[in-house]
């Protein structure tokens, strides 16, 4: 029944029906959709009520991220950091800022000790009173290094703060990731 649901589903192209389908067969837990619920997503909220999170954007953030572990935390940093960088870092002679969100990125991709270290090294050498954009990287990258769900929805204050993307766009951005399954 529920794979006959899920076909379905898939045909009909209902995001709710879909979502439903995922549920009901354990693909996704009702507490990841009770937290994409909190987090705006519109399927989530048909099917759920939303967690019951704090109000300000950047704990809800952070909540989430908690749920969703370390390393996709990190890869949604360094998506908002990518974008607060192509949005609003004018100073192209300075690679610092893209090689720590890189080096965050080969983290999430191989979470070992060098990796871990080579992004501790690229938070460090980016510190410096600078722009969000590049306070957006340098959260990213001391997520691999340190309190990860902190670090991570700070990176995504600093992606909003550099204009990059508004909080219910990082907060969709989130919800996705939540929803595509269990860690």
């Amino acid at each position: 029944m529920i794979d006959h649901d899920l076909r379905w589903a898939v045909r009909a192209g209902d995001p709710t029906a879909l979502l439903a389908a995922r549920l009901r067969a354990g693909d996704v837990s009702p507490e990841r959709v009770a937290l994409a619920a909190a987090l705006g997503h519109a399927a989530a909220l048909e099917l759920s009520d939303p967690a019951a999170l704090p109000g300000d954007p950047r704990k809800r953030a952070q909540a989430a991220c908690e749920a969703l572990g370390k390393v996709e935390s990190v890869r949604w940093a360094c998506d908002l950091a990518d974008r607060a960088l192509a949005h609003a870092w004018t100073d192209s002679s300075d690679p610092r800022p893209a090689k720590a969100v890189a080096a965050a990125r080969a983290w999430a991709d191989c979470p070992c000790e060098a990796h871990r270290a080579a992004a501790a090294r690229g938070a460090r050498a980016t510190l410096a009173p600078a722009p969000a954009a590049t306070a957006a990287a340098v959260a990213t990258a001391w997520a691999v290094w340190t309190v990860w769900a902190v670090w991570t929805a700070w990176a995504g204050r600093d992606a909003v703060r550099s204009g990059a993307v508004t909080w219910p766009e990082a907060h969709a951005m989130l919800a996705e990731r939540l929803l595509r399954g269990e860690a």
